[in-house]
């Protein structure tokens, strides 16, 4: 069998990327509700 043709983000820029883009959707998220109703 020959290696795959898919090309998988997590492969081309490692995990730590996956892990910020994570981070800054949270830190979005929690400054929205931050500005919407006091959250934090």
């Amino acid at each position: 069998m020959s290696e795959g043709t898919r090309d998988d983000h997590v492969k081309h820029y490692g995990p730590w990327a996956w892990a910020a883009g994570i981070a800054f959707g949270v830190a979005m998220m929690a400054f929205m509700f931050y500005l919407a109703d006091g959250f934090l």
